[in-house]
């Protein structure tokens, strides 16, 4: 499996676009790719849709960057623990909320969220800065402490707010030069960083995740995370599907279905499905059956021992 990003394949994937192919400068052949991709990679689970990730948290949160989609697996300090999504407390057998359940040995999937934390119940003053030279917009909706829907433009390259807020609901912001940083500063002046935004975000947001992590800020969170994919926007921008012939079949079947043409474009994904598991099955570990010895014994009401 080779790490590719579009510059390397844009000239044989413009090849193949379309029914007569299109330059490699046509910027409908990124839309082919990241319509592609976003179908191959349901389609099975891939390698490089994956990494390993250790995470510090806070009061047993953690917010994934953005660059991640979701946890598959954790372990809490070398513990194996498995994810809930939060409806799991509304089944018949449920424990009930999590955050009044602190029992419940679970990690729970909270969903979304565009920051990593929100502002303590006394409100926070937000500013926004960045280290490019930037003077685009960044927009923050939520609520200030008095419950009031608030919508600010903050312009870079650094901005703040004085608006009391109590909850961030949403960010936005284009394509920035540079990274872009959110921070908070409290009714006591302290100042911490709430959420780092990279260049290419312009809805971002967190998966948020609670742990049965009582005032232990030193406990670690290990995981394995699918990454987040992002449509192809430039060059340099890394492919998640990395087979070339696999991506070939992509772009056709993306092709066919826009003509309409659904089970040439079902056949062709089937194909890419296909070379994708032959090549997955080239990073995956050889399973070996274990053997089972069976001894016979005589009958358990011949034993003394046993009523």
């Amino acid at each position: 499996m080779l790490k590719r990003k579009f510059s390397d394949v844009k000239v044989e994937l413009s090849r193949v676009a379309g029914q007569t192919g299109m330059k490699a400068t046509d910027d409908r052949v990124k839309e082919l790719v990241s319509l592609a991709q976003e179908r191959l990679c349901v389609l099975g689970e891939w390698p490089y849709q994956y990494a390993r990730v250790k995470f510090r948290q806070f009061g047993g949160i953690v917010s994934l960057p953005c660059e991640y989609e979701a946890l598959v697996h954790t372990t809490v300090d070398r513990e194996p623990l498995a994810l809930q999504p939060s409806w799991f407390e509304f089944l018949e057998f449920g424990p009930g909320p999590t955050d009044q359940s602190k029992w419940a040995n679970v990690g729970v999937d909270l969903g979304e969220s565009p920051v990593y934390r929100q502002p303590n119940s006394e409100g926070v003053t937000i500013k926004v800065t960045t280290t490019a030279a930037d003077t685009s917009t960044v927009t923050v909706e939520g609520y200030d402490i008095d419950g009031i829907r608030r919508s600010v433009d903050l312009v870079l390259p650094q901005a703040t707010s004085t608006v009391l807020w109590a909850k961030i609901s949403s960010v936005t912001k284009s394509r920035t030069a540079g990274d872009v940083v959110l921070s908070y500063t409290d009714t006591f002046g302290e100042e911490y960083v709430a959420a780092v935004y990279r260049s290419r975000d312009t809805n971002p947001t967190f998966r948020t995740y609670r742990f049965p992590i009582a005032d232990d800020d030193s406990a670690l969170v290990h995981g394995v995370v699918r990454r987040r994919l992002f449509p192809v926007v430039a060059d340099s921008d890394e492919l998640f599907i990395t087979n070339l012939a696999a991506l070939r079949l992509g772009v056709k079947a993306v092709a066919s279905e826009d003509e309409g043409k659904l089970a040439d474009s079902e056949a062709a994904f089937g194909i890419a499905r296909g070379i994708l598991n032959a090549e997955a099955k080239l990073y995956k570990a050889t399973q070996h059956s274990v053997a089972v010895a069976v001894t016979k014994i005589g009958a358990l009401s011949g034993r003394p021992d046993i009523y």
